[in-house]
């Protein structure tokens, strides 16, 4: 069922769908005003998909129950999981009617690829399992860490512990057991898989000094420099054609308005 333990390299162009007020927020509301941008991330315990959140509570569980076998050092029990984690949306590939009419018909566009501190374990592209299959999923995940811990500890007094095959091993541990810490947060039901979603991941404690709440929701507010905003497209509705033109008139204003919109690629797509 696990094709691969290593996440893919950041796309050239990950999309965040939402409104014009989101939109207005997230380009103008930064510390540097026109010189950053804003996400709000939200506690990943106040996801809108109830289903969501079962599905990613119920890996955590499997996969914990299996790693406490071996180990009490897990990096992943010392995590906190759901519970101290956010997250922020982004989507690979086009966009949809589907992504336009539950999402919002403005699609934010970015390139984080050369973005200094940013890596792999950032931003992270969602998986798709069956919510039947998610306990095959998960114990076939720890058995892979598992393996990998055993065959290092065999190891531990060996007077080749250093060679190369040992030391794949214990990359190989590492990265599953980073991956680990994150995996419950970018698991998703499979009838979503045409989403195609990223997600950022963020640490959030109660005792952060930097803690938001909007309507008992707590959030961290995450900045990232303008240059990282390649450009807006707007999805017009052609069925809702009066709502989409006051949408092309709201977008053409505030691009004019907002200098720092000039030198970016403004797209219309009719859908």
């Amino acid at each position: 069922m696990i094709t691969n333990i290593m996440q893919k390299p950041i796309p050239a162009c990950l999309g965040h769908h939402t409104s014009f007020k989101n939109l207005c927020s997230i380009l103008t509301s930064g510390i540097g005003k026109d010189k950053e941008i804003c996400f709000w991330a939200f506690s990943n315990m106040y996801k809108n998909d109830e289903e969501e959140i079962e599905l990613g509570l119920k890996l955590q569980a499997i996969v914990d129950a299996e790693m406490r076998k071996i180990s009490d050092k897990s990096m992943f029990q010392k995590a906190g999981g759901y519970k101290q984690s956010a997250s922020i949306s982004f989507m690979e590939g086009e966009s949809t009617l589907y992504m336009l009419r539950n999402y919002g018909a403005f699609r934010l566009d970015f390139d984080f690829r050369h973005i200094e501190a940013i890596g792999l374990a950032d931003f992270l592209d969602c998986e798709y399992v069956n919510k039947n299959d998610i306990e095959e999923y998960g114990l076939e995940y720890a058995s892979m860490i598992c393996t990998k811990f055993q065959e290092l500890y065999n190891n531990r007094n060996n007077p080749e512990r250093f060679s190369n095959s040992n030391i794949t091993n214990l990359f190989d541990y590492i990265m599953m057991d980073i991956d680990l810490l994150r995996k419950p947060l970018i698991v998703k039901e499979y009838k979503w898989h045409n989403e195609c979603e990223w997600r950022k991941i963020i640490q959030i404690k109660e005792s952060d000094v930097d803690i938001y709440s909007k309507e008992n929701r707590p959030f961290k507010k995450v900045y990232y420099p303008i240059k990282t905003l390649t450009g807006v497209t707007l999805l017009f509705d052609t069925k809702n054609y009066f709502h989409s033109l006051i949408n092309v008139l709201k977008l053409f204003f505030f691009t004019v308005s907002h200098a720092f919109m000039w030198k970016k690629k403004i797209k219309i797509v009719r859908i």
